[in-house]
């Protein structure tokens, strides 16, 4: 199976901005990859970003 996820790259950047992403991964662990799997991501930040975590 061939699964793609496509994500128009002025979304990405637009996202990026916003938030004060530097670096940005997106990624499936390819051992568990369908069409009902999730994505997982890291992001780097700028250093004056202002970072809130809600659970």
């Amino acid at each position: 199976m061939n699964s793609q996820v496509t994500i128009p790259q002025d979304e990405i950047a637009a996202f990026c901005i916003r938030w004060q992403v530097t670096e940005l991964a997106l990624f499936a662990t390819r051992r568990f990859r369908s069409p009902e799997s999730d994505m997982d991501g890291l992001a780097r930040f700028e250093e004056e970003a202002l970072i809130l975590y809600s659970t």
